[in-house]
């Protein structure tokens, strides 16, 4: 049995909407292009999921996510400085 990782998981998914919405335009009634655009929407949908709902990221260590929180404060501060 073949071990698939979430982003595995994703990608199949990615490929098998794909061609599952060329395949329906190419045997049904429905046309190839609302074929491929339902398909190109379902596909969106995994994209989604591994791109933003759970992101492919490490942990970010304590020094990290600190000098994030200080570059923002300091580039709020500017954008802040320059409109009043």
């Amino acid at each position: 049995m073949i071990d698939l990782d979430y982003y595995d998981v994703v990608l199949v998914g990615i490929a098998a909407s794909m061609l599952a919405g060329v395949l329906i335009g190419l045997v049904t009634p429905v046309s190839t292009e609302a074929g491929i655009v339902a398909g190109t929407v379902a596909a969106t949908l995994f994209v989604y999921a591994g791109t933003f709902r759970n992101p492919p990221l490490p942990e970010a260590s304590p020094s990290t996510k600190t000098a994030v929180v200080a570059w923002h404060a300091v580039a709020l501060l500017v954008i802040v400085a320059q409109y009043t």
